[in-house]
This record gives structure tokens, C-alpha cells and sequence, in this order.
């Protein structure tokens, strides 16, 4: 998941899970090159799964991002996770948004970014005067 990449405020045990999941793949593939084992770890984003089944995009302030149109095809989404390991690729994010996304997490501040997830991930109800 492309919340591997951020904090994720709101969401914290799910971005905390994929951000374990991300590199403990990427510590094991460094380990299991030596013996010829490959591990890869896809990054998808939003995809069009049950996973948003019943997740209202009305009740999160950054929900365009989970509207059915933004998600991700799942065969495209399998395709290039199947690529990446036929090929013996370590990491992949699949999307250009969202590539683009994560190359801006890494160019800010931690703390921009914090406020930014946490402004887009806010539920609804939960108003603040800052970002």
C-alpha cells in the first residue's frame, strides 16, 4: 500500500502495518539475494476492491482520493505486481500519481507531511482550524 509511505493520522495502525510490511520485504530481499530468492513488495494505492466496500468517501476531507474513478483496476494492479516478480523487482508502486505522490513525501518535511496526511485523512466530523 502507498500508505507504507506517509504517516497516516486516522489510519495509524493500517500505515504503520504497510510500513512494517515494506521493510521487512525490502531487509528480506537484501538478505535472500545471496541465494538467488527475489522479494518484492507491490504498492497499489487506492484499487477497485471490496477492500472501499462501505467506506463512504463523503465522510473523509481527502475522500476524492478513495472515490470509485480514482481507484486503481485490479487486473492492472496484478499485472505489474506479477512483472515485478517475474523480473525480481524489490519494490513497485503502481500509478504515476501516486509515484509522484511518494517522491513528494520524500522531498518535504516530515511534519508538512504528517499535517498534509492528516488534513486529507481527517474524518469529516472532525473540523480544526489547522492543517
Amino acid at each position: 500500500s502507498t500508505a507504507a509511505f506517509q504517516p497516516t493520522p486516522y489510519f495509524a495502525a493500517y500505515g504503520a502495518s504497510k510500513s512494517f510490511v515494506l521493510n521487512f520485504s525490502e531487509a528480506l530481499a537484501k538478505e535472500m539475494e545471496d541465494y538467488g530468492v527475489s522479494v518484492s513488495c507491490l504498492a497499489p494505492g487506492p484499487t477497485d476492491t471490496a477492500f472501499f466496500d462501505g467506506v463512504d468517501p463523503q465522510r473523509i476531507d481527502g475522500g476524492h482520493f478513495f472515490r470509485k474513478s480514482a481507484r486503481a483496476d485490479p487486473s492492472v494492479v496484478a499485472q505489474q505486481g506479477v512483472e515485478l516478480m517475474l523480473r525480481g523487482g524489490m519494490t513497485h508502486v503502481v500509478g504515476a500519481i501516486n509515484r509522484f505522490m511518494i517522491l513528494g513525501n520524500r522531498l518535504a518535511p516530515r511534519p508538512v507531511v504528517a499535517a498534509i496526511s492528516k488534513h486529507l485523512l481527517r474524518p469529516a466530523a472532525v473540523k480544526s482550524d489547522t492543517v
